[in-house]
């Protein structure tokens, strides 16, 4: 089972192709170890992007997983066997 803040940063991600970097999510309130523990589930993953602008930074971007992805789904309505 996940909270739901972890629902809410799974769905961030789902609608970010590119991935999201953990400043940008970090705008909309999803804090680091949230991140971390979502990876450490298999839930997201972590790649770093290396940025020349005058320094080098390593930034680290975050992508869902089939199985965050299958978590974030709204959750299917179950349908009522027609009685008659």
């Amino acid at each position: 089972m996940i909270t739901a803040a972890q629902r809410r940063a799974l769905v961030m991600l789902a609608g970010c192709p590119t991935g999201a970097t953990d400043y940008a999510l970090a705008q909309h309130g999803v804090k680091r170890p949230l991140l971390d523990r979502l990876v450490a589930a298999g839930f997201a993953r972590q790649t770093t992007d290396r940025v020349r602008r005058g320094i080098t930074l390593d930034v680290p971007r975050f992508w869902i997983t089939a199985a965050g992805r299958a978590l974030a789904a709204p959750p299917v309505a179950k349908r009522r066997a027609n009685k008659t």
